[in-house]
């Protein structure tokens, strides 16, 4: 299997290493390289973090949130924008976050599945969370834009949505969304552009 390393340094875009075998980790995760914020994903998988992989914990090679997964949660709870969705915090990790969705009768469109802006919602707060994973509570960063695509349709049940960052620039932030089903059967797909109010030109 290939693991993909992003090492989230000072440079415009992240620098990407690949890795064949978990021997290779260690030497990535040398004193040589603290200063790099590391995320890593399997190559098809969801990416890897300190509470969906716990062997990667154990080997160090996790690096902790700017935030904690219950303030996340609380920051929702407190929304009243988005209050209404019950949104739950199912895992976080740097420039990541999956949110889990139950299912409720108000989200049912004609024909019995669940409205698109649900999904849309849920991909858009899942970017957003995965933004303050990296840049704290305080971040002001807003939607510029989302595309979606619908792939399957899902019919009265929870679904899981998973956000991660593909390029945090000084000016744009660059990402991507996906809604699951428990099963995980994917429901869409989602391209978002966030913008960071106050920041200098640049990508």
């Amino acid at each position: 299997m290939t693991y993909q390393w992003l090492l989230q340094t000072q440079l415009p875009s992240p620098a990407v290493i690949h890795v064949t075998a978990l021997s290779e980790v260690k030497k990535i995760n040398s004193p040589a390289l603290n200063r790099f914020r590391i995320l890593a994903r399997s190559t098809g998988k969801a990416w890897w973090h300190k509470e969906m992989d716990e062997p990667s914990r154990q080997r160090g090679t996790v690096r902790n949130t700017a935030v904690s997964k219950s303030a996340l949660q609380r920051l929702l709870m407190d929304s009243p924008f988005i209050r209404h969705y019950g949104f739950r915090v199912h895992s976080i990790a740097p420039g990541g976050c999956v949110l889990t969705v139950p299912f409720q009768p108000v989200f049912e469109r004609p024909g019995g599945i669940v409205s698109g802006l649900v999904f849309m919602g849920a991909a858009d707060v899942a970017m957003w969370l995965s933004l303050k994973t990296l840049l704290g509570l305080d971040d002001g960063c807003v939607t510029a834009e989302m595309k979606t695509s619908f792939l399957s349709a899902a019919k009265q049940q929870d679904f899981r949505c998973r956000a991660r960052i593909l390029k945090l620039g000084k000016r744009l932030v660059y990402g991507v969304a996906e809604c699951v089903s428990l099963d995980r059967k994917l429901l869409t797909h989602h391209t978002l552009t966030y913008i960071r109010p106050g920041a200098g030109a640049g990508g």
